[in-house]
């Protein structure tokens, strides 16, 4: 007989809780935790001491950087709970833990209001189309403005943003909170969160009547009932709220001031009311995804890990598609802010800690997995050069922790030279910099001087070139191996790669080795600066194998390396060349009486601008800025307009510059 389930996969909630900056996420998490039972008070980000920030740099910055799981226990239930960074230059850790996840918690200030970086949380979660609760935080702000936040969500984020609750207060006597769905009335009136009063009341007639016309356009059920005047129950109007949610088409709007610990307990009911279980089972064959990479100082890699369908158990077999290898799952542990408590199986709908995956990396799909974690939210444009402080010897040890930051984070790419002895590191932004200049000191022992950042620059041809190569295997026997010719094509801007062969009778094996060595042999390709070749089409036009032969016979391997070679040929004799830089989109906003200094520092960033229609005294401006200006340009913004601006980037496109431009 299969083993019970402690929780009902139907009582599992996965969610993760996302915002932009000083929102007030993680202080909401902390609330959460106190609420339900799991610490005997809530930690404080300015103190240091929340339960789901671990590495020193996010307690001494007050902000998170690594994506941390925990489990909250409410009414029967098992919430596994995510709390993400809000920080930009941190976003893609956002979107991998948003891929393993069914539902989420938006938090928007009420002091501060929508911002640019809430509106890319906002299109991501559209694209993977997860039922959403929408949290407006800080309620007793001085400067909270909760109507016009709720505005701002309604024309920003979706007009299908319904307040499910009436603010019972306002500023620093924000006491509690009407609930439409419940009606009743809950009021903080002491210091401590778990002391909530509950009073029956009527609800504000407008405002139900405004969620009940939002839900009854989503249920024929309740369309007929509210047609008709008739009373809808709080049971029915509940129910009907869940499918609508769940079905990704209303998304309630909630109110809190998580600071004092307000609005904790309805929102941990609206998470186990309105946001849907996991869908997978535990009779599926095993799939899961890694969001999270660490390191335990006596058992190695840590992978933290969501089970999407199927069980496992220690030492059962995993295997990782991207990595191309089976391993040994040693031990499972529960995630409770870090890996605790020793777990014999590991089912669907599970967040937990794997041991004994040694070439694991963030972002994984393990078992049956799909290997795709859905839209970027970002993307590395900058590089820095990375030496060794006072010309250090201990290059191994670099290389070596370098390689493990990257398993950790695969938004840091790594690249060595040999020759200078010194690493070019892809990354984020000055904090994302900052914070691995910081682990290569603190976990490692390495000081680590980083040079000035530059546009990470990529390469591309602008006509076709052709090159062959053969190779003879490792004994070098003229009787099997390959020899192949390719022709590199222009592709237009964002062509990405492409593979095509037209060569018949070629077996499927040795394709296959030839097409799988294009990511690679690409990566460092490129004629001008050895950078990376995109917006090309490979085309294999020619091939020679040997069939089975007294010595041997070709192998898959075989046609890799003379890939490999064959494309090095090829960009060697390109004649036209071409270095492409990236330009980024951004979007920020600021005071309308710093306007013109804003957009003098642009004009010499050599940014494109548009300004927005006013929203109050605050002015949107949006254009495309190099990507190598784009470094200071959240540092410059923010001193232009006195900590009051907010920025936001994206990668939008590569646009040609000259070779002999300063950018590596």
């Amino acid at each position: 007989m299969p083993e019970e389930r402690e929780v009902p996969i139907g009582q599992v909630r996965n969610v993760g809780i996302v915002a932009h900056v000083d929102a007030g996420k993680t202080t909401t998490t902390e609330q959460l935790l106190y609420v339900c039972g799991r610490v005997r008070r809530p930690g404080s980000v300015d103190r240091g001491t929340s339960q789901t920030d671990h590495l020193p740099e996010e307690r001494s910055r007050g902000i998170t950087i690594r994506a941390a799981a925990t489990e909250l226990p409410w009414r029967g239930h098992a919430v596994h709970l995510i709390d993400t960074p809000g920080h930009v230059d941190f976003a893609p850790e956002v979107r991998r833990a948003l891929a393993v996840l069914d539902g989420a918690v938006l938090i928007v200030s009420a002091a501060d209001g929508v911002q640019p970086h809430t509106e890319r949380l906002w299109r991501h979660l559209e694209a993977l189309a997860r039922p959403v609760l929408i949290v407006v935080n800080k309620m007793d702000a001085e400067a909270a403005d909760p109507e016009g936040t709720v505005r701002d969500v309604q024309a920003l984020l979706s007009p299908r943003a319904v307040p499910v609750q009436v603010p019972l207060g306002a500023t620093r006597g924000f006491a509690g909170v009407h609930d439409l769905l419940a009606g009743r009335r809950l009021t903080w009136e002491g210091t401590d969160a778990r002391e909530v009063v509950e009073t029956a009341g009527p609800a504000p007639v407008a405002v139900r009547e405004s969620l009940v016309a939002a839900v009854a356009e989503t249920d024929d059920a309740l369309a007929e009932r509210y047609l008709q005047d008739a009373d809808i129950p709080a049971a029915l109007l509940r129910a009907a709220l869940a499918r609508a949610v769940r079905a990704h088409a209303v998304f309630p709007v909630l109110l809190a001031a998580a600071a004092r610990g307000i609005g904790m307990q309805p929102l941990l009911d609206a998470v186990v009311d309105l946001l849907p279980p996991p869908g997978g089972a535990d009779a599926g064959p095993f799939a899961a995804r890694v969001f999270k990479v660490d390191r335990d100082p006596v058992l190695g890699k840590v992978a933290h890990t969501c089970v999407l369908t199927g069980t496992v158990r220690p030492r059962e077999p995993v295997g990782i598609a991207a990595r191309g290898v089976t391993e040994k799952v040693t031990l499972i542990r529960a995630l409770q802010g870090a890996p605790r408590g020793d777990v014999a199986i590991a089912r669907a709908g599970d967040i937990v800690a794997l041991f004994g995956l040694s070439v694991v990396r963030n972002g994984d799909a393990l078992g049956g997995a799909p290997d795709v974690t859905g839209p970027g939210l970002a993307s590395s444009v900058t590089t820095v050069r990375a030496r060794l402080s006072g010309g250090g010897t201990h290059i191994a040890a670099l290389v070596e922790a370098l390689n493990e930051l990257e398993d950790e984070d695969p938004d840091l790419r790594v690249e060595w030279s040999d020759l200078d002895r010194e690493a070019r590191l892809a990354v984020m932004g000055p904090v994302h910099a900052e914070f691995l200049q910081s682990q290569l000191h603190g976990r490692y022992g390495l000081r680590v001087d980083f040079d000035q950042p530059t546009a990470a620059v990529v390469e591309t041809i602008a006509a076709p070139c052709t090159g062959s190569a053969s190779y003879t295997g490792v004994l070098g026997d003229p009787c099997f191996g390959a020899r192949i010719q390719v022709r590199l094509e222009p592709l237009a801007r964002g062509g990405g790669l492409e593979w095509r062969s037209r060569v018949r009778n070629l077996p499927p094996a040795y394709e296959a080795g030839a097409r799988d060595a294009l990511p690679d042999c690409l990566r460092r390709a490129g004629p001008l600066r050895g950078r990376p070749v995109v917006d090309v089409r490979v085309v294999l036009t020619d091939a020679t194998w040997s069939p089975l032969a007294l010595s041997g016979q070709s192998t898959a391997g075989d046609f890799r390396y003379a890939t490999a070679g064959a494309v090095q040929a090829a960009l060697a004799a390109c004649d036209r060349p071409v270095l492409l830089e990236p330009v980024l989109a951004y979007e920020l906003v600021v005071p309308e009486a710093c306007v013109a200094r804003v957009l003098a520092y642009l004009c010499g960033t050599a940014a494109t601008f548009a300004l927005g229609s006013p929203d109050g005294s605050r002015v949107p401006i949006q254009g495309e800025i190099p990507a190598a200006a784009a470094w200071e340009a959240p540092v410059q913004i923010a001193a232009l307009s006195k900590g009051m601006g907010f920025w936001d980037a994206r990668l939008a496109r590569y646009r040609e510059v000259d070779p002999g431009a300063n950018a590596r």
